[in-house]
């Protein structure tokens, strides 16, 4: 596994993935593109208290929608965040590390 830093230029990216799963562990299991955008703009992703990584699978990275398995987002750097996984990942579910 690799992870690959989120920034400004991923938010479509983000709009757009979060969506297309169900999210069982957390307070909404769905969420639709604008909510995603909206935690964009709050900056819950990335900016001065937060930075958020894509853990990618090992090998191809042609097809980024593939190759990502989950989002690892730290909060004012003092709280990591799984914020969920997909396939094999996905049983782990959410988990915090201090």
């Amino acid at each position: 596994m690799r992870f690959e830093e989120i920034g400004e230029s991923d938010g479509e990216r983000l709009a757009d993935w979060i969506p297309k799963y169900t999210w069982p562990y957390h307070a909404r299991s769905r969420v639709d593109s604008a909510w995603v955008r909206s935690r964009i703009a709050a900056g819950n992703f990335f900016g001065i208290n937060a930075r958020s990584f894509w853990a990618m699978a090992p090998g191809d990275t042609r097809d980024h929608d593939r190759a990502a398995l989950a989002i690892v987002a730290v909060n004012a750097f003092a709280l990591a965040t799984i914020a969920e996984g997909r396939g094999r990942f996905r049983p782990r579910g959410f988990s915090d590390a201090t």
